[in-house]
């Protein structure tokens, strides 16, 4: 098993420098960059490469037109497409076939590197303007204020129990993956000390989180899935109990409460 994963990460490595080596070759280009695993040092068997190309900001509406090509000329391309349905045209994700590994390239100007939620590694840059404008910024990851889950968590929670109420179970499911991944990944996170980080990482983060979350992943049935959501509402009570938001609204929980009660009979 640890020689199969060594060949494996060898295979990330060595698709790395293919990459380097293509995109060093474009005069639009300023640098490479690695985020991710690679910056955390866990990259492991089933990871994916992050790679940022800083484009000359005269060169960036070329070099988005032409970032597809400029993967396939990297090694054997299975599909990419556009990364509109996480809200980042800028992405470009690629599945290579040889070796079969996932990568993401996001095309940036100098200038909107400012903005970042980490330090990324530098895989090759022209000059020090990359280096000079991690010295002068610094990285920020998004945090969301008690009052923005407020706001949310109810509309949500009366959302997923009108769908369950009519019998549409795996629409309310979808729900339950939203609270996970919105809600419940980022407090238990923070509050065992760590960035809001969705569910990502949560296993190895927040291990004592896991019967939490299996209990808020019903199976495909209206009596448990009921029982989930009256179940997430007494968990969000408790997470938020320490950081009571300004905006707390009694009334919505108890309407919420109540029409769940009356809607699965």
């Amino acid at each position: 098993m640890k020689n199969a994963q060594s060949r494996e990460l060898a295979q990330h490595e060595s698709l790395l420098a293919r990459i380097a080596d293509v995109t060093r070759r474009d005069p639009r280009l300023i640098g490479l960059l690695v985020g991710g695993s690679h910056v955390s040092g866990t990259t492991d068997r089933y990871s994916d490469l992050d790679c940022i190309l800083v484009a000359e900001a005269e060169s960036y509406a070329s070099v988005l037109e032409d970032r597809r090509a400029m993967a396939d000329r990297v090694a054997p391309l299975l599909h990419a497409f556009t990364g509109e349905h996480v809200g980042e045209p800028r992405l470009m994700i690629c599945l290579y076939e040889t070796p079969p590994l996932h990568v993401d390239y996001k095309v940036l100007t100098l200038e909107a590197l400012k903005e970042r939620v980490e330090d990324p590694i530098v895989v090759w840059a022209r000059d020090d303007s990359i280096r000079g404008l991690f010295e002068r910024s610094a990285p920020h990851w998004p945090r969301q204020l008690p009052e923005w889950f407020e706001e949310r968590f109810w509309i949500w929670v009366h959302y997923a129990a009108m769908k369950v109420g009519r019998g549409e179970i795996f629409e309310g499911l979808d729900m339950f993956a939203l609270l996970r991944r919105r809600v419940f990944g980022p407090l238990l996170a923070e509050r065992a000390g760590h960035r809001q980080y969705e569910v990502r990482h949560i296993e190895r983060l927040v291990p004592e989180a896991i019967p939490l979350l299996a209990a808020l992943t019903p199976p495909p049935d209206r009596a448990a899935c009921a029982t989930a959501l009256v179940r997430a509402m007494d968990v969000y009570l408790d997470l938020t109990r320490t950081t009571v938001p300004s905006n707390r609204n009694p009334a919505a929980e108890i309407t919420v409460r109540r029409y769940l009660a009356e809607a699965i009979v």
